[in-house]
């Protein structure tokens, strides 16, 4: 699992629209409402009234995913000590739901943290999440699962 596979997660738009949730959204799915990476206010102006390349995008995503990767090393127990695969599945579902809807997977969490991945990844699948991103949930359980 890798960057490529979030930005086809994700799909690109050069220009600002309201995602499922009501958020103004730009690139890969970058949410300019919540903006995390602290955008200046006419840097973020010029990105409505213009739009973006796929390289901002790209730049925008890689440094969301480095944010995220380093707060995930924090938040979740036992992060660091996962394989590349699942780092990236929880890395992914951070970046989709943000960090307290991950952080909202206790059990499955939990599940992770003792190296059970087909129950945690069972748990993904009984979810809100997977219900509202149907394909996407089940390609990360399965990586989840398997590990590849």
């Amino acid at each position: 699992m890798s960057l490529e596979m979030l930005k086809r997660h994700e799909g690109f738009r050069a220009t600002c629209y309201r995602c499922t949730a009501g958020k103004l959204t730009i690139g890969f799915g970058y949410n300019l409402d919540a903006n995390p990476l602290h955008l200046s206010k006419s840097t973020v102006d010029e990105i409505i009234k213009d739009g973006i390349t796929v390289k901002y995008a790209e730049d925008i995503l890689r440094a969301m995913v480095n944010d995220i990767t380093k707060t995930l090393q924090v938040k979740v127990e036992g992060f660091e000590k996962l394989d590349s695969a699942r780092r990236w599945v929880l890395i992914n579902m951070c970046y989709n739901m943000g960090l307290s809807g991950l952080l909202g997977f206790k059990n499955t969490l939990n599940l992770i943290h003792k190296g059970n991945y087909e129950s945690a990844a069972y748990n993904m699948m009984q979810s809100k999440w997977a219900a509202q991103v149907k394909g996407r949930a089940s390609e990360l359980a399965s990586i989840m699962k398997n590990g590849k």
